[in-house]
């Protein structure tokens, strides 16, 4: 878990106040950074990835390492 400053700093810049949202918020990607390398700990690594397993199989399971999932995609619709 999170600590509240870290949430807090995670819920302001995932909310910004702009009209286009297919920029790139970069705000959210320094907070991100500055919390990997505050609390390293609390995300994956390359490793821990591959051992996720995830309910629903991921859209792009090259890019999305895990280990397993429950229920392929072909039982969803998107």
């Amino acid at each position: 878990m999170l600590s509240i400053e870290h949430q807090q700093r995670l819920i302001w810049a995932a909310h910004p106040k702009r009209e286009d949202f297919s920029v790139e918020n970069k705000e959210l990607s320094e907070v991100i950074a500055a919390i990997r390398t505050a609390i390293p700990d609390r995300f994956h690594t390359s490793v821990s990835a591959r051992d996720r397993v995830f309910y629903d199989e991921p859209r792009n399971t090259l890019e999305t390492p895990c280990a397993g999932y429950v229920r392929s995609r072909m039982c969803n619709i998107y």
